[in-house]
């Protein structure tokens, strides 16, 4: 009787793993062992190669077509590939097609085939995953609109208990409304220490504390919650507007979108957040940036995509084959591309689907495998809250950012070398902080491309309804509103926690009242947190200065 080892459940599957773990299996090894067996032959496992050294061979036809490469790999090794979407660049020439040895390896030949497409290679549970590197910000990443609805719903969440302000829009009112609060707070010994000396924050009565506590968190969090209650009012609101040019002040037409509201009033906003106007009244519109167009895609014809599906699609065919998956709405449409998904069981293609979108399996009582996000975690302080936000963000988000990569420090004979534009230098020193503006540019040239494109095919020139654009359009308007959020959360959660929030406790208040130099029948007061460096020196943290003051006598 033949030997049968099934991967339907999750205990057989984990006991499997474990005897076989050194060994990587598939499938059909498994099959071919057992029918050997079968027929009374003896028969050794360790005899049986990995699925990472089983030889392939791609000759430079195959090797161009990344659909073809992989439908070839995984015909020779009996396997299974899941890939992050689909390739920017499908169809390599030249010198861009990889070169592959004869009976190369599977895992030498993967790595260097996925390298050429822009594809990180990785194998587990017996599927090779594909993820996206991102090194081309043309590449945009694959989100939907609905999942970034979701994404900075949590995003905000984490954030707003350590809102200054739990009010939005928290302006800068919020900020300058803090100051008269602290000082108004002060009794006179401690005005009277402040102005003399450092005021210990460790000396203010606990309500003190919580007002100073405030001042802090705004220099540090307020930014970026302000930004994410832009974005997220924007996604949701949005729920179906028109791209193209509108006209802002009456005079400049800018590329924007324009949300009519349920009282039929029609509002235009523009992409670029700022507007530079010269003094001749020339404008330079932002968004109106174009990167290159890669040459090596020019003239090729459109690749073959057999394997590309989305993630609901292949949720549907793994349930024909007796699992029972669903995906969250706002993840059904992600595209996934899979080959070769017969020679592995449907928990390992989920579970393969998951890894490569960075997204949570969630099994139902009743049995069903839900396919998610991952849920959004309260930090346990201040220090906690960078990771928190970057936890609920989508991956491809973060990957196409580089996320966690360190910044190449710029040499000397760069920064001399008259010859590169001062702009490149600045992106080089910048590091990952420039890819979101580089991301949200090259979303914005797609959705000119299209709009124009549209423009032409119906001979019209008004704005065009997302809808009536393609499903990667609505993911280019997604993704320019994101990178907004992203510039932001860049700035203050990949960066080590300010001191003034990690050494709270130990900082001192610096400032006090004065009489305004411009009108002396007026008061201003001045603060700034410090903390002591043990040597009589001192590191200024945030200051507020020129604040109206009232004393409470009137005579100080």
């Amino acid at each position: 009787m033949p030997l049968l080892l099934t991967f339907q459940t999750g205990k057989a599957r984990m006991q499997f793993k474990s005897s076989l773990r050194s060994l990587s299996l598939i499938g059909v090894w498994i099959f071919f062992c057992s029918s050997i067996a079968a027929h009374g032959q003896a028969v050794s496992l360790d005899s049986i190669p990995p699925a990472e050294n089983i030889p392939v061979s791609l000759d430079r036809t195959q090797a161009s077509h990344f659909d073809n490469a992989i439908q070839s790999l995984s015909l020779q090794g009996r396997v299974v590939f899941v890939a992050e979407g689909w390739p920017l660049h499908p169809k390599l020439q030249g010198k861009d097609i990889p070169q592959l040895a004869p009976g190369e390896p599977l895992a030498s030949a993967l790595s260097n085939l996925a390298a050429a497409y822009d594809y990180d290679a990785s194998y587990r549970y017996g599927v090779w995953r594909l993820t996206k590197r991102y090194t081309d910000p043309s590449d945009l990443p694959e989100v939907t609109q609905d999942e970034c609805i979701q994404a900075m719903q949590d995003v905000v969440k984490v954030m707003q208990p350590y809102a200054t302000d739990a009010t939005w829009p928290a302006k800068r009112d919020a900020l300058d409304g803090l100051i008269p609060q602290i000082a108004a707070s002060l009794n006179p010994d401690q005005i009277q220490a402040l102005q003399k000396n450092d005021l210990p924050l460790s000396s203010l009565n606990s309500d003190q504390q919580a007002l100073a506590w405030k001042f802090a968190l705004y220099f540090y969090d307020q930014k970026a919650l302000n930004e994410a209650h832009n974005t997220l009012g924007t996604l949701q609101s949005a729920v179906n507007p028109a791209v193209g040019q509108g006209t802002v002040a009456g005079k400049y037409s800018l590329f924007g979108y324009q949300i009519t509201s349920i009282s039929a009033k029609v509002t235009f906003v523009p992409f670029a957040r700022t507007l530079t106007v010269s003094a001749d009244g020339s404008y330079a519109d932002p968004s109106g940036f174009a990167l290159p167009v890669m040459s090596r895609q020019a003239g090729l014809e459109p690749a073959s995509q057999s394997g590309l599906t989305t993630l609901e699609g292949e949720a549907e065919a793994l349930n024909k084959r007796g699992a029972h998956i669903e995906v969250d709405a706002a993840l059904q449409s992600k595209p996934i591309y899979i080959v070769g998904d017969s020679y592995a069981t449907p928990e390992q293609v989920l579970d393969a689907m998951a890894a490569v979108y960075g997204l949570n399996i969630y099994k139902h009582d009743d049995g069903i495998m839900q396919l998610r996000r991952p849920l959004w975690q309260m930090p346990a302080n201040i220090t906690g809250l960078g990771d928190a936000v970057w936890h609920v963000l989508p991956a491809p988000l973060l990957r196409a950012i580089h996320k966690g990569e360190p910044t190449k420090p710029v040499d000397q004979a760069t920064l001399s070398n008259p010859s590169i534009p001062d702009t490149q230098i600045l992106q080089q020193m910048q590091g990952n902080r420039a890819l979101p503006s580089q991301i949200h540019q090259a979303a914005l040239l797609k959705l000119r491309q299209d709009v124009a494109r549209y423009h032409m095919e119906h001979k019209k020139a008004d704005p065009v309804p997302l809808s009536a654009l393609s499903e990667a359009d609505r993911e280019a308007f997604a993704v320019v509103l994101m990178t907004d959020f992203l510039h932001s959360a860049l700035e203050e959660y990949d960066r080590p926690i300010p001191f003034y929030l990690t050494d709270f406790n130990q900082l001192v208040l610096r400032g006090g009242p004065y009489e305004s130099p411009d009108n002396r029948s007026h008061w201003k007061f001045a603060l700034n947190f410090a903390l002591p460096d043990g040597n009589g020196g001192m590191q200024d943290g945030p200051a507020m200065f020129d604040m109206p003051y009232f004393p409470p006598t009137g005579d100080q």
